[in-house]
């Protein structure tokens, strides 16, 4: 009843967790995918993994969504690529080993340029495409985490259970 076929798909951060997930249903609906990663070494094995069970078209792209540049040249080889693009799944996100007292400024500066604005440069980038074809859907996944401390488990932006906060 679902059925992507011909259709075009970038998930960042698809190496792992919801964005691995994602690109499989997306492929097992007959979407062509370009999986975004940042560091992952396995990423064009899953890509390949993806292919073969699905049938699809499945490549792997190294790219910083920090960087408005990248990003804009990573949408292009894609569009290129794929002939087209439909959907973007911003999935892209990183988190800190700290809690927000004991963190340093300068690691939030880094959670806060790749979860938002990475989401933001992508979603940009590729909403100029969709404008151009006339159609396509942008996807925002989140974690819980924005909402709901995760105490014991440090977040960047979680201060624990210190009454003073």
């Amino acid at each position: 009843m679902f059925r992507l076929d011909g259709k075009a798909a970038i998930i960042t951060g698809g190496s792992g967790g919801i964005g691995y997930e994602v690109a499989r249903v997306l492929a097992e609906a007959g979407a062509n995918i370009a999986i975004w990663y940042a560091h992952s070494k396995k990423t064009h094995a899953l890509a390949e993994t993806i292919a073969s069970d699905f049938n699809v078209k499945v490549k792997a792209y190294q790219v910083a969504v920090e960087d408005y540049a990248a990003v804009e040249k990573a949408v292009a080889t894609v569009e290129e690529e794929f002939g087209r693009l439909d959907i973007m799944v911003a999935n892209a996100g990183i988190s800190t080993k700290a809690g927000g007292l004991d963190d340093l400024v300068e690691d939030w500066n880094t959670v806060r340029v790749i979860d938002f604005d990475g989401a933001y440069y992508c979603v940009r980038a590729v909403g100029l495409v969709f404008r151009k074809q006339g159609s396509g859907n942008c996807i925002f996944t989140a974690s819980m985490s924005g909402h709901a401390a995760n105490v014991p488990q440090e977040q960047s932006c979680s201060f624990g259970a210190a009454p003073e906060c």
